[in-house]
Formats: structure tokens, C-alpha cells, sequence
């Protein structure tokens, strides 16, 4: 039986516009806050993120912070790859490049989806007892 990979791993890029605000003397060092590509706040911020930006807008007049508008974020994070195994159906994430269980079956991947031995084999060749590598 072999695995079907579901989804390759991929690096995913996020945008997020952020109005930000960084202080005359530090640049850097300030606030920033989620809005709509006008710079509008976007709502459910909370009263304090609120306060903050009302704080914000005050200093800017009193020229102690610099606006800097509308700045389009960029977060980059892996998606690791999902494989499914014919055996039980189920999805496993390979979120590891050692090892990575079926939360349905309990078998075990390393990182390129290929299926693993039964723990309790493991450390045969080299005279281990299985009970050292079952605490993983």
C-alpha cells in the first residue's frame, strides 16, 4: 500500500495591509494597525487598539510620529505537505521531516510520506530497546 499525496508542501506568501505609525527619533519603533487600502481601520479592533490609534493621529499633528499610510505586510510561512494513506483513508500532515503519526491509525511517516516500520522494530539493527524511542 502506498501514499497519495493530497497537497505538496508549499511556502504561502500573506498580504495584509497595515496602517503604521513608527516615532520621529526611532524609526522602527511604533504602531500598527489592520485597514482597507484607503487606511481605514478595519473593524472589531478592541477600545485599547482604538485608543492607541486615536493616540496615534495626535502625535502625528504634534509631530512626534511620522504616518507612514497604507503599507502592504508580507508574512511567508510553509504549509507543510498532506499525504493519505489507502490504508485508513485518513489525512496526516507531514509537519515533520522525521516523523509524522496517523491520528486514526496510528502509523508512522517520515517527511517524503513514506510508511514506516512498527515502532516496536525500531532500533533493531542497532541493539536499542524499543522503550528508548517509544518516549518520542
Amino acid at each position: 500500500m502506498s501514499a497519495v499525496f493530497l497537497s505538496p508542501g508549499r511556502q504561502v506568501e500573506e498580504h495584509e495591509l497595515r496602517r503604521n505609525f513608527h516615532y520621529v527619533d526611532e524609526p522602527g519603533a511604533g504602531f500598527s494597525f489592520p485597514c482597507d487600502a484607503q487606511g481605514n481601520l478595519l473593524p472589531g479592533l478592541s477600545p485599547a487598539a482604538l485608543s492607541n490609534y486615536d493616540t496615534c493621529l495626535r502625535l502625528v499633528e504634534a509631530a512626534r510620529l511620522v504616518d507612514e499610510g497604507v503599507v502592504d505586510e508580507v508574512q511567508s510561512h510553509y504549509e507543510p505537505p498532506v499525504i493519505q494513506y489507502l490504508r485508513c483513508q485518513s489525512p496526516v500532515t507531514l509537519a515533520d521531516a522525521w516523523l509524522s503519526t496517523c491520528s486514526h491509525c496510528g502509523a508512522d511517516y517520515n517527511g517524503s510520506g513514506q510508511l514506516l516500520a512498527p515502532r516496536h522494530l525500531w532500533g533493531e539493527e542497532t541493539g536499542e530497546h524499543s522503550a528508548d524511542l517509544l518516549t518520542i
